[in-house]
């Protein structure tokens, strides 16, 4: 289980080295972008379902972003914390429910070490606000007026099944983020900006 919450933290890939294509959307995306961006520091709270090759689970999602520094905490289903993963640009901490400790100068380092794997894990953080990861490849995009519907970035194909509006912008509330073998389902309950 301690994987699948791993692996739901670092859905991301490393970038081609082709140039980016820009997502067709005018200046309603601009702005909409804009806005989104703004927003430095945001809490998200919501349900995930992980599903990696046979093996899949649920759970609660707590992630608290600061700028470039985050808190993530990943509850069972009856609200135990299994994982929690903090992290800035000087390095990256995680406690796990049985008492592990680790540490790393940045992710892909930690999860090296506690994995022996590692992927990027940035994209994430752009994803669930319903926006590219500046730097990595746009395969292919989908808009919904001034919103994003689909999105393909590295081997990941992210669906934006709906949208609310907070404080007046307008966020993702329900998503699935796939790639060959593993499958993510995002229910936001609450998002917070300030």
């Amino acid at each position: 289980m301690r994987r699948l919450f791993l692996l739901f933290l670092v859905a991301g890939l490393m970038a081609c080295e082709s140039t980016p294509r820009r997502i067709v959307g005018g200046e309603d995306w601009l702005r909409h972008q804009q806005q989104v961006t703004a927003k430095a520091n945001w809490l998200m709270q919501g349900r995930v379902a992980i599903r990696y090759e046979e093996e899949g689970g649920q759970g609660l999602l707590h992630w608290r972003q600061q700028g470039e520094s985050y808190d993530l905490r990943f509850y069972d289903a009856l609200n135990r914390m299994q994982l929690h993963i903090e992290g800035n640009g000087e390095g990256v901490k995680l406690h796990a429910r049985n008492g592990d400790i680790r540490e790393a100068s940045n992710a892909e380092a930690l999860m090296q070490d506690y994995l022996g794997w590692s992927v990027p894990v940035d994209a994430l953080r752009y994803w669930v606000r319903g926006l590219p990861q500046p730097e990595l490849v746009i395969r292919e995009s989908q808009m919904s007026g001034d919103r994003l519907k689909q999105l393909n970035q590295g081997d990941w194909q992210i669906l934006y099944q709906r949208y609310e509006q907070v404080d007046g912008v307008w966020l993702p509330d329900l998503l699935k983020i796939n790639a060959p073998e593993l499958n993510i389902k995002l229910v936001v309950e609450k998002w917070s900006l300030s």
